[in-house]
């Protein structure tokens, strides 16, 4: 079975485990994919046929668990202002091959999806957030993107060596 999922939209996903009754696990498309389901009995197989499939599932499964150990860090150790700089900088990066001042990053992600992004800070936050840095000068904000008006100053936040003043 395959399934075409649009960016941002709702995926239900099925999943069996041998022999016992099926569970509903839920997600978000972070970007439009295909999604392909396949029968667990016959996974288990080409699991142990095909080595290169078990790397493919190990390899994915790494970086899962280094983004979750990444938002954990940030979590513990990044304040408001330095998490949304860090987001901010790697969705640039992710949509530019240059970080640099004038550019446009475009937004069109679901707050929930921000607000994971952020190690689960509320929207109320990341709104707040990012208006504070339109009143620095830092960026200015429309509905859908953000232009960054000083990388430099968006990356001493992110790095905790901020030149703008920290509000309150």
């Amino acid at each position: 079975m395959v399934v075409d999922v649009s960016h941002g939209n709702f995926v239900p996903v099925t999943a069996l485990l041998g022999g016992s009754p099926s569970y509903i696990v839920d997600g978000i498309a972070q970007s439009d994919c295909e999604l392909v389901a396949i029968e667990i009995i016959k996974l288990r197989k080409l699991l142990l046929e095909d080595a290169g499939v078990s790397n493919f599932f190990l390899e994915i499964s790494l970086q899962r668990l280094q983004r979750i150990l990444h938002q954990f860090v940030d979590t513990a150790l990044l304040d408001a202002s330095e998490r949304i700089a860090k987001w901010l900088i790697d969705v640039a990066r992710d949509q530019n091959a240059k970080l640099i001042d004038g550019m446009v990053i475009q937004l069109d992600i679901s707050p929930r999806v921000v607000g994971l992004a952020t190690a689960g800070m509320a929207r109320e936050t990341i709104s707040r957030q990012l208006t504070w840095l339109v009143s620095e000068g830092i960026i200015e904000r429309s509905k859908k993107s953000v232009k960054v008006l000083d990388i430099a100053r968006l990356e001493s936040l992110r790095d905790g060596t901020a030149i703008a003043h920290k509000h309150k």
